[in-house]
């Protein structure tokens, strides 16, 4: 096996070749016809002919052709000899009219001629081979065309050729390949995923030790700054006292020289004596003088340093603003490149899971077949054990009410230990759909899987009544047809929604539109559910009428998977006495859930946009409209979001669960609808209360379960005559699907 990978996975021998090998092209064509055209070193026809011109050969009788490759390779090797004589300078020329001759000659594909031949020499060591066929005949210039766009037989990289694996073979086998190498391409994914974060982390590293030492650096330099100033503030300072201590000499030499000149005029001093006193002072005066035009200059000097260190620091300090924005913008960058890294993961982690839900069980049963017997001999060993179980809850609770769940005008009540009260085994793998009904006199449950089938079940006996087969993959969505009576809907991955008859379990009806898979849907509350809104893979919802199996249209503002869709009820009572529409669905809106994280309002009657809702982080995979200004919204980001649909806002968030909302409902109490529940990949179920924002009970469902991924509740219906008054209690059934197939009602 290995051998023959190896063999599809290197270059084929007749294309690769310098020259074109000459048994390949004698297959279509005669010896004469290329005896022309033999390369004279390789002695194959030659590829891109080229004629040798050397003066020494001007009276040759025949051609002399060479293929270029060959040529060129042996000029180098022997120092421009001439191949034909060994002399020197050999020269040579392209040869046209040769190229065009041997472009002409018609060839079978060389892949299947190098094919034919490994065929012959594995028959002849006994093995059986089997092979695609390439039926190309043409002319050798139309050969390159053929082995790049059209042949069958050429190689395909993996899809996972992006996170390392280099595998190639042909594309009938890739899906082959795809499947048996899952766990392996997994690992690479997640390998990818890893190093990515690795990166991630590295780089915010980096990139805070930077930041923590610019930061470091600038407020050192802020430091410095701030001592200088203090220094010149002190300076200056000391320039105000000096001129003050200039001021006061200036004064006491002005009283002091007019008390001299006074008393040496009262006291009659002679003129002499007056004349040296008089000059003493003018010239310490003069002194005083120049003292002080150069304590002004040294002023003036010292406030020209001031005014410079001033613009000095002032610049430093928009060099600190503009440092700090810079810091702030690397911050938004990097906060910028983990949204697109945590995008990019989110992306992977989605095409990882839906590679596991495409492939389901066919994968791990291409995978290992002694693993495969494993797991079915687990399989059975675990529905003994849960028929087991079942058997002794049923003799336990036989003679309990039907189911425990009671509601009465102003309670609310649910069991201190609640367990799964029945179980619906028949399911090998995920139910990602479920529904109640009551028909005829009886409980009716019908369920969807990954296993590809719809199920049939009675409540009271816990009994398979139908399988209805006819999907090509995942089933995603299931419904009891508000249209069609004794009638059920699905959804599938395969693109289609059908309808199956309950009694004879055979397809009635189909619809045709979507280019890929139809993940949810909802019958219409105006017109007897004669119309049928869905959502699909391709990012399209579509609007049906079942009564013609034609799409009336399609809203495509999703960028991604729409996963969930729900009608609303009438927006307004004044609407119900107004003209209701074409379709008869004037007041009513669709509300859809998608991969692009959004929830998006629509118009029934106009098909318009009405209102985008964004805050969920994950996959939306619910949604429920039960009032008209109410939405809510579970998603894999592992929360539960109400949003106003007239204020087009975001009104509260419910956290608690630990994985992925995969469904959520309203309770359906006819005078109060504030009670919602929840089930999450967490395996638990929760309720919580819509006026309090607050989780006031919690349901773990079975260990073995690995998680809970379809949930309803409904009113438990029966024949006898509802004789209650308002105060009085009402049953309720509640019933989920899990990850490992099996459904489960709780008492």
């Amino acid at each position: 096996m290995d051998d023959e990978k190896n063999k599809e996975s290197r270059p084929n021998a007749v294309v690769m070749r310098s020259c074109l090998d000459k048994n390949w092209i004698l297959q279509s064509n005669q010896k004469e016809q290329i005896g022309n055209f033999i390369c004279l070193i390789c002695e194959q026809v030659a590829n891109n002919a080229m004629e040798l011109d050397c003066l020494q050969h001007e009276n040759a009788d025949e051609l002399l052709i060479v293929g270029e490759t060959c040529l060129r390779k042996y000029l180098c090797d022997n120092r421009n000899v001439c191949p034909v004589d060994s002399h020197e300078d050999c020269l040579y020329s392209k040869s046209k009219l040769a190229q065009r001759q041997i472009g002409e000659l018609c060839v079978i594909c060389p892949r299947q001629f190098e094919q034919n031949s490994q065929i012959v020499t594995r028959r002849h060591e006994g093995k059986i081979v089997k092979a695609v066929m390439c039926n190309f005949k043409g002319k050798i210039r139309e050969v390159p065309d053929h082995l790049e766009n059209a042949c069958p037989l050429r190689l395909f990289d993996c899809w996972f050729k992006p996170f390392g694996c280099d595998h190639l073979c042909h594309e009938n086998k890739l899906q082959e390949h795809l499947i048996s190498n899952l766990k392996l391409h997994f690992e690479l994914a997640t390998k990818f995923i890893e190093s990515l974060q690795h990166i991630i982390q590295q780089y915010q590293t980096i990139q805070i030790k930077i930041n923590q030492s610019q930061v470091g650096q600038l407020q050192l330099e802020n430091e410095k700054l701030k001592s200088e100033l203090q220094l010149n503030v002190r300076k200056e300072k000391e320039n105000y006292q000096l001129k003050q201590q200039l001021q006061q000499c200036e004064q006491q030499f002005y009283k002091t020289n007019f008390f001299q000149v006074f008393f040496a005029l009262k006291l009659d001093i002679s003129h002499k004596k007056y004349t040296y006193i008089y000059h003493s002072v003018n010239t310490e005066m003069e002194e005083l003088k120049q003292l002080l035009e150069k304590s002004i200059q040294q002023m003036h000097t010292k406030d020209k340093q001031i005014q410079l260190m001033r613009t000095e620091i002032e610049q430093n300090q928009k060099d600190i603003q503009l440092k700090e924005r810079q810091l702030l913008e690397k911050e938004n960058e990097m906060k910028r490149i983990q949204q697109d890294n945590e995008a990019e993961l989110l992306k992977c982690y989605a095409d990882i899971e839906i590679v596991e839900d495409s492939l389901g069980e066919e994968g791990l049963e291409g995978a290992s077949s002694s693993s495969a017997n494993e797991n079915r001999e687990q399989l059975q060993k675990i529905k003994s054990d849960e028929k087991e179980e079942e058997k002794e809850a049923i003799n336990n609770v036989s003679k309990l009410p039907p189911f425990c769940f009671q509601i009465s005008k102003n309670t609310f009540s649910l069991p201190h230990s609640p367990s799964a009260f029945k179980s619906f085994n028949g399911h090998s793998s995920m139910v990602y759909g479920i529904e109640y009904s009551f028909l005829d006199g009886r409980h009716l449950l019908c369920s969807g899987s990954t296993d590809m089938t719809v199920r049939l079940w009675d409540v009271d006996t816990a009994e398979q009544i139908q399988v209805f087969t006819g999907h090509s993959s995942t089933v995603f969505c299931v419904k009891f047809s508000s249209y069609y009576w004794k009638s059920i809907c699905s959804s599938s991955w395969d693109s289609t929604i059908r309808f199956w008859n309950i009694e004879t379990g055979k397809q009635t009806q189909i619809l045709n539109g979507h280019s890929n898979g139809v993940c949810g849907f909802q019958f219409s509350p105006f017109r007897g559910g004669q119309f049928l809104c869905s959502g699909s893979a391709d990012n399209t919802i579509r609007l049906w009428d079942i009564e013609t199996c034609k799409s009336l249209y399609a809203l495509d503002r999703h960028s991604n998977s729409v996963w969930c869709v729900e009608f609303s009820p009438l927006q307004s009572e004044c609407n119900r006495n107004k003209d209701p529409g074409v379709i008869g669905g004037s007041g009513y809106s669709i509300c859809s859930g998608a991969c692009d994280n959004t929830v998006r309002l629509w118009d029934v009657e106009t098909a318009k946009e009405l209102a985008v809702f964004q805050g969920h982080s994950g996959f939306v995979r619910s949604v429920k409209y039960p009032r008209s200004e109410i939405i809510c919204s579970g998603s894999n980001d592992k929360t539960i979001r109400l949003w106003d649909a007239r204020m087009k806002e975001e009104t509260h968030i419910f956290k608690g669960h630990t994985g992925c909302v995969y469904c959520i409902e309203y309770l359906p109490f006819q005078n109060n609808s504030d009670l919602i529940c929840s089930a999450a990949r967490d395996n638990t179920i929760r309720f919580w209360d819509v006026r309090t924002h607050r989780q006031f009970y919690v349901i773990k469902g079975n260990d073995k379960d690995c998680g809970i991924i379809s949930l309803q509740c409904s009113v438990l219906q029966s024949n006898k005559q509802n004789n209650r008054n308002e105060d009085d209690c009402h049953d309720y059934i509640l019933c989920s699907g899990s990850y490992n197939g099996a459904i489960h009602l709780w008492a």
